[in-house]
């Protein structure tokens, strides 16, 4: 696991072949460190790192304060990623399963290069198009939405109607 955000050192981050071994099957790691400021993290997978977060692996990592100095109506965490459905492909033929509709007309000539990807999905909390729920908020509501790009892509989010004040980057 890669924390981002987190004050840790190298050996602390942990990446197997690099800074620890690596934990076998049947094995456990025990990752610890001090959260000492609060904020908007996320963690992702650092094994493949290239492949590995494109596949959903991560998270986000929410550090409250101490006292909450703002009282919102609610919390929304959006994760932005985007998928190259060749990815799919490719690791389903590793795997020899079924890779699912989303893939099905797509081909894959030889190994797949994440230097030469192409996203032709774009998710919210690993969801795409009609399938992400609306954020559902009052009139004169006070809301704070963490927005995290656990992708390797730009992601330019704007609403209609509604006005921001960003609190923290």
């Amino acid at each position: 696991m890669h924390f981002h955000g987190i004050d840790n050192s190298f050996k602390g981050d942990r990446t197997p072949g690099v800074s620890q071994k690596e934990v076998e099957d049947g094995e456990t790691y025990t990752y610890e460190f001090v959260a000492g400021h609060s904020g908007t993290y996320f963690y992702h997978c650092h094994v493949e790192p290239d492949r590995h977060p494109e596949m959903g692996l991560y998270g986000a990592f929410i550090v409250e304060p101490k006292e909450q100095k703002v009282k919102y109506d609610k919390e929304f965490v959006l994760m932005l990623g985007e998928r190259d459905p060749l990815l799919s492909v490719a690791e389903g033929t590793e795997a020899g399963a079924y890779l699912g509709t989303a893939t099905e007309n797509e081909h894959l000539n030889g190994e797949y290069d994440t230097v030469d990807r192409h996203p032709k999905y774009f998710t919210i909390n690993g969801k795409m198009d009609g399938d992400i729920p609306p954020l559902k908020v009052k009139k004169n509501g006070k809301y704070l939405i963490r927005l995290i790009n656990a992708g390797s892509d730009v992601h330019s989010i704007h609403t209609h109607g509604h006005h921001f004040k960003v609190v923290a980057t």
